[in-house]
């Protein structure tokens, strides 16, 4: 089959145009930019923002010749107005205009849980609902936590990261039931509904595995092959201040949503579970068996432990460029002259000089704050450091003996940054 898939270069699409390509589809690829696309003759690359495609007339020419659908386009965060444009109106449209042509089958990825933990649930099903309205040949799939022992992104990036702890610390009250899938079996469950013949229904693929938070990372631990960890409970509303910080600064990938659909649960039932296997004829997997019978390798543990070292990098820059700041504004003369003055620099611009490189620094600092500022400033902060050590080394060559090592740990600053801009592709 000619198969359309939106959304196909996140960690949920690339796993699914894998499993098309592997099955011998033709798939026309989707995506924003060409970053983590595959390189098969089988696939067709299209480079688009289709955010905007919100009337069945925007999608005509990209369903030409295509004979099924597959939806993999979602945010977790946004306004309510993103929200409800993606995950309603530009699904629906897409469903119309399927509805136009000849297209066999559109598979809309969603996702499980109540509309009352927040509105990305609520904005997919009502997305959900105007996609089946639209199109009677719409398939449903409602998965829960998505887990794979071949990779992670994301909320289960943060997982694992949690599970590299030996204390885990767990906010009290955080008692919800979850019941993951692993990313291969979803992959599989979305495409043998390509020649799903059955009613249309939304599907809830999940493991019979029902987990609460503890319980789930002491058994990503004994994956890593790690020994169980020792749990603490702290206040809640520490938690919470917690997660309103990192709401603002998006240091980890965990918000309000995630978090209500944890305090709520994320479970299906038995019949659910059942009426899957008897419609698709497969069986899905132990999440926990899986877990303790497949091998972790290095790379997963050393993933699992540097999540905790990428936040930290980025504090430790933050922290190097406000006092370096600091010690430039609030420095006396006698302090920067007789290394200026040794550079050749004028005595009456030096005041002046030492002010503005302070004000460099900070405004450095808060693009770190800034998300979409985060990588310019970090090859910013790399230029000021190559250029000021390169500078001011060949100028004034002894500063590199200076007694406090204040040039010669600008080689260890370096590598930092570098290792942050390696740490920002997160995909």
């Amino acid at each position: 089959m000619r198969i359309l898939v939106t959304g196909g270069n996140g960690f949920i699409g690339r796993a699914v145009v894998a499993w098309l390509l592997t099955h011998q589809h033709e798939v026309i690829l989707v995506a924003r930019q060409a970053k983590n696309t595959p390189r098969h003759p089988q696939c067709k690359i299209k480079i688009m923002s289709i955010e905007r495609f919100t009337s069945p007339e925007d999608w005509y020419n990209l369903l030409d010749q295509v004979e099924g659908v597959i939806n993999c386009l979602g945010v977790l965060e946004a306004n309510p107005e993103t929200f409800n444009r993606l995950h309603c109106e530009v699904p629906r449209a897409l469903a119309l205009a399927c509805s136009q042509k000849d297209v066999q089958v559109l598979i809309q990825l969603s996702a499980m849980g109540n509309p009352s933990s927040g509105e990305f649930i609520a904005s997919k099903h009502r997305g959900d609902q105007a996609m089946m309205d639209a199109f009677d040949k719409t398939r449903v799939v409602r998965p829960s936590v998505v887990l794979s022992t071949n990779g992670s992104y994301g909320g289960t990036s943060l997982m694992r990261g949690v599970a590299s702890l030996p204390i885990l610390p767990l906010p009290k009250g955080l008692t919800g039931h979850f019941q993951p899938i692993l990313l291969d079996d979803l992959c599989e469950v979305i495409g043998r509904l390509l020649t799903y013949k059955g009613a249309q229904q939304c599907f809830y693929p999940a493991s019979k595995d029902t987990y609460e938070l503890g319980a789930f990372f002491q058994d990503v631990r004994q994956w890593f092959g790690w020994k169980p960890a020792k749990i603490i409970h702290y206040p809640k509303a520490l938690f919470n201040a917690g997660l309103k910080l990192n709401q603002r600064l998006s240091w980890l990938p965990f918000n309000q949503t995630l978090l209500d659909m944890l305090e709520n649960g994320n479970q299906v039932s038995n019949t659910e579970h059942d009426a899957l296997f008897k419609e698709l004829n497969y069986p899905i997997q132990s999440v926990k068996e899986t877990l303790a019978v497949s091998p972790s390798y290095v790379q997963d543990r050393w993933h699992a432990k540097l999540f905790w070292l990428i936040p930290f990098c980025f504090i430790t820059l933050f922290f190097i460029w406000v006092v370096s700041g600091m010690a430039g504004w609030f420095a006396s003369p006698q302090a920067f002259t007789p290394l200026l003055s040794e550079m050749g620099v004028s005595e009456h611009i030096q005041p002046k000089m030492v002010l503005a490189f302070s004000l460099w620094d900070w405004l450095l600092a808060l693009g770190l704050l800034i998300k979409p500022m985060r990588n310019i400033t970090l090859y910013l902060m790399l230029l000021s450091t190559l250029g000021y050590s390169a500078i001011l080394g060949s100028i004034a060559p002894s500063t590199w003996l200076d007694p406090l090592g204040g040039m010669i740990k600008n080689l260890a600053i370096i590598p930092i940054i570098l290792c942050c801009l390696l740490f920002s592709d997160k995909r």
